[in-house]
């Protein structure tokens, strides 16, 4: 059985997702000793990568970004094709932005699930409450990360991303039923739905251990070693914080901040 990453990546005006998914394959290659392969719409000549797919992205809405504080173009409607486009029988997906920092993923390679999502999330620095963000619209529906997936190709997978692909071309009709006003389609609402329909209707559905760890848009993230990071933020009474983490896996939600801390590595 073959195993190995995708990484979609999608450039836009403000973002280099492309150079962001090449420093990810290197530390996934590191840490997970897997090839990686990268989907993004132009061919990109970069050895990091195993294989590079190309597929045109879907025309989205631009998204606002605090980070940079404007609307941009987010092209992030391709991540049902996962399960048609991986080279692997044992596929581990990650967003572009997302530090692998551990080994812990490698752990669940030997998991009975055919399929693993991080169900809920917090915030590295304990500044935020999550309780909102791990459910999304009025009936409170559960909410799965589609940052970090992990698959095998079954019967099962194949329904969970038939459903996440209906969900998308269907996107007005679900955020009716599901109450969540005018919010663009995401990846996120539509892998919850799919898992759950794909569980029997489950309010639940298994899942990676723990939660995954955030680092907020409004953080600064940098780089004090191969695995070590500071993360500056300012806390409820207006004061400057940081912390030091080490080895801990983290969604770094800041794009500008990760871009800029990639850019001033050797």
């Amino acid at each position: 059985m073959t195993r190995g990453a995708l990484i979609f990546a999608f450039n836009n005006e403000s973002f280099d997702y492309v150079g962001m998914a090449a420093w990810a394959a290197a530390r996934v290659q590191r840490w997970l000793d897997i090839p990686v392969t990268l989907i993004t719409d132009a061919y990109v000549d970069n050895r990091v990568f195993d294989k590079v797919i190309v597929v045109e992205p879907e025309p989205s809405d631009p998204r606002y970004f605090a980070d940079v504080a404007k609307k941009v173009s987010w092209h992030n409607k391709s991540r049902p094709l996962a399960f048609d486009v991986t080279p692997y029988d044992h596929t581990l997906v990650l967003d572009a932005d997302y530090i692998v920092a551990s080994d812990v993923l490698g752990q669940y390679w030997h998991s009975d699930l055919d399929f693993l999502c991080y169900c809920t999330a917090y915030d590295v620095a304990a500044l935020n409450d999550y309780r909102t963000l791990n459910t999304f619209g009025k009936h409170a529906m559960p909410m799965s990360w589609a940052t970090v997936m992990m698959f095998r190709k079954t019967k099962h997978t194949r329904q969970i991303f038939d459903v996440m692909h209906m969900v998308k071309q269907n996107w007005t009709h679900y955020k009716e039923i599901y109450g969540v006003g005018r919010s663009p389609y995401r990846n996120d609402h539509a892998m919850s739905i799919a898992c759950s329909l794909a569980n029997g209707h489950a309010p639940t559905w298994p899942g990676f251990h723990g939660s995954m760890a955030n680092v907020d848009p409004a953080y600064k993230i940098t780089a004090l070693d191969q695995d070590s990071f500071r993360i500056d933020y300012i806390n409820r009474e207006s004061k400057p914080g940081y912390i030091v983490v080490k080895n801990l896996d983290l969604h770094a939600m800041n794009k500008r901040s990760l871009g800029e801390m990639i850019a001033s590595q050797p």
